[in-house]
């Protein structure tokens, strides 16, 4: 099949397609996926989602040859930014978000220790898991 993109651009297309077969395959197996790996992938999905369209537009700003699909609105593009933008690590370093998740785990560990019996607490036989969601 004869195309018009250049072997960087056919490169930067398969790895689109081997994003998506991902998310089709998460899709479609969405009843055997736990609730904290859909959280987890967040990033990752609005990474994908947003890079694929950015890709687009790129191409479609630098060809004759357009790609003419569907582009997400403004409150489209805002999700799949801020999504994106968790897998880097919310703009903070590295130490940064380190203290801040830290503060906040001592904050859910005296919240959880508070709810328990001594005994309980005195073993820790508590999850604070909390900072988590």
């Amino acid at each position: 099949k004869k195309t018009n993109l250049n072997p960087v651009q056919l490169a930067a297309v398969e790895l689109i397609q081997d994003d998506m077969r991902f998310l089709y395959t998460l899709v479609a197996n969405r009843n055997k996926i736990m609730a904290t790996y859909w959280i987890e992938l967040s990033p990752y999905i609005g990474l994908i989602i947003d890079g694929a369209e950015d890709w687009i537009k790129a191409y479609n700003n630098s060809s004759k040859n357009k790609i003419n699909i569907p582009l997400f609105n403004h409150e489209q593009e805002i999700y799949y930014e801020i999504m994106r933008s968790a897998a880097k690590m919310w703009g903070y370093g590295l130490e940064e978000l380190y203290d801040l998740l830290y503060e906040r785990y001592l904050e859910s560990e005296v919240y959880f220790g508070g709810l328990c019996k001594k005994i309980t607490k005195y073993l820790h036989h508590y999850d604070t898991i909390g900072v988590f969601f």
